[in-house]
């Protein structure tokens, strides 16, 4: 009992988060399952029949056509996860890797950058995307900042209609999050390049390896765990973005930028199919939270093998 009383006013701390985050976080989720699998159009009643015409509606417009819209929303998931898997990782791994070490007589040695450069590349991440959308669409739509310099440049051929054209619409959106993010990966890149233990690179060098073997056989394995962490957050946020594409080009042109999570607000929302658009989010949910799992057990798989 005393330990009991003892105990009340650590937990009087927590409880207001608690409540918070149940009334927020869970029940909405709890919520959000319920109306999918209920007959409800977004009105009274609250209470109605059980149906799974949502799953099933989602399940054969997903399989049923590869021409379908969710097929293809789903898809420029995969196209945007892929461009900022390439663009924005790849550049990444590179400026940490320039900001972390450097050659000198021959040899790959550690240097450090100062924070206010640290500071600079990481902004970018620090800007609202309403703000960030706002900004690149005055500057790459037809009419825009780009094209005009392009256009005084006399470099006719560069001009593209960055936003307006479904070649480069989605690509367009992609190196523009590419960009904004690329400050946290490169820092997370820079911190394990930073935690590598000098007395390894010493021996290995004394051992005679040069600077490549040294960056592919050590400092490469050793950066595993940092790769999991990015590898992971690129995925779950290239198929939770939906700000870029909606400010952008409200989907368009033709649904080139469509992704799953315009598609589900555009449906559940615009189109008052509210019932549709909950089971597309619990799917959605679903779909993540098991892929996620299956990357997380695949990469630590690999770090227990590189180790």
């Amino acid at each position: 009992m005393r330990i009991l009383k003892q105990n009340i006013g650590a937990h009087l701390f927590y409880i207001p988060a608690l409540l918070i985050f149940v009334f927020y976080i869970i029940m909405p989720a709890i919520l959000q399952v319920y109306f999918s699998i209920i007959n409800w159009e977004g009105i009274l009643p609250l209470f109605n029949s059980f149906t799974i015409k949502n799953y099933l509606e989602i399940f054969k417009e997903f399989t049923g056509s590869s021409g379908s819209r969710l097929f293809n929303a789903f898809k420029h998931n995969i196209v945007f996860m892929l461009t900022v898997g390439v663009v924005q990782n790849g550049l990444s791994f590179f400026l940490a890797f320039l900001f972390s070490h450097k050659i000198k007589d021959g040899l790959l040695v550690k240097r450090r950058i100062s924070a206010f450069f640290r500071t600079i590349y990481f902004v970018p991440t620090l800007v609202s995307l309403a703000v960030l959308g706002l900004v690149f669409n005055y500057i790459l739509n037809y009419y825009g900042v780009l094209n005009t310099i392009f256009d005084f440049l006399n470099l006719k051929f560069l001009i593209v209609d960055w936003l307006g054209n479904q070649n480069t619409a989605l690509l367009t959106i992609g190196l523009i999050s590419s960009w904004q993010y690329f400050g946290l990966t490169t820092l997370l890149f820079y911190a394990g390049f930073m935690a590598v233990p000098d007395d390894l690179l010493e021996a290995a060098e004394i051992d005679g390896a040069n600077s490549f073997q040294k960056l592919f056989r050590i400092i490469i394995p050793l950066l595993a765990p940092v790769i999991t962490i990015i590898t992971v957050l690129t995925f779950i946020g290239s198929f939770k973005v939906f700000e870029l594409p909606y400010i952008m080009t409200r989907n368009g042109p033709g649904y080139a930028t469509d992704v799953v999570m315009t598609l589900i607000i555009r449906e559940g929302i615009k189109n008052y199919r509210f019932g549709y658009g909950n089971a597309a989010s619990t799917i959605l949910f679903i779909f993540i939270s098991v892929a996620t799992i299956v990357l997380l057990r695949f990469l630590k798989k690999r770090e227990e093998n590189i180790e």
